[in-house]
């Protein structure tokens, strides 16, 4: 899993990208 720092939060990049899945 690829972790990408989002806004200085960094957030777990799933290996399925998922569009619109705000979930976790």
């Amino acid at each position: 899993t690829a972790t990408k720092i989002i806004d200085g939060i960094p957030r777990i990049k799933p290996q399925r990208t998922s569009v619109g899945s705000s979930s976790k």
